[in-house]
């Protein structure tokens, strides 16, 4: 359910923190230049980070299947877009789509005009 999307999520964001930590590890500033252990374990990191990420995507991506009219799930997916796939369009859209939901009539208010024309009855 939506606990193993959300522990799926946090592992994404912590993998992500450690392969920020690695990259700042101090064998990576040398001037002469990166040992090739240094490259193995790096690439130990990302591989470990793109688990997270498809196993993150995959439970959201189940859970969306059968749950696309919960809220709380789609602002959570939107957050995993937006911090840890960082593509803040799609976050937007998905946090438009789980606000459209809580306030189904904010559509048709959002523009002035419309609120008018359905008060005089056009």
């Amino acid at each position: 359910g939506i606990e193993r999307a959300k522990k799926a999520h946090t592992a994404a964001l912590h993998r992500l923190r450690d392969f920020w930590k690695y990259l700042r590890k101090k064998a990576f500033h040398q001037e002469d230049g990166v040992a090739a252990s240094d490259m193995r374990d790096l690439l130990r990191v990302l591989d470990g980070l793109e688990e997270s990420i498809q196993l993150a995507v995959s439970e959201y991506e189940a859970l969306l299947v059968n749950y696309s009219t919960s809220t709380e799930l789609l602002r959570n997916y939107a957050n995993f877009t937006d911090h840890v796939l960082n593509d803040s369009l799609v976050a937007e859209q998905i946090r438009a789509q789980a606000q459209s939901l809580e306030n189904p009539d904010s559509d048709e208010v959002s523009d002035p005009l419309a609120g008018e024309v359905k008060q005089q009855g056009l």
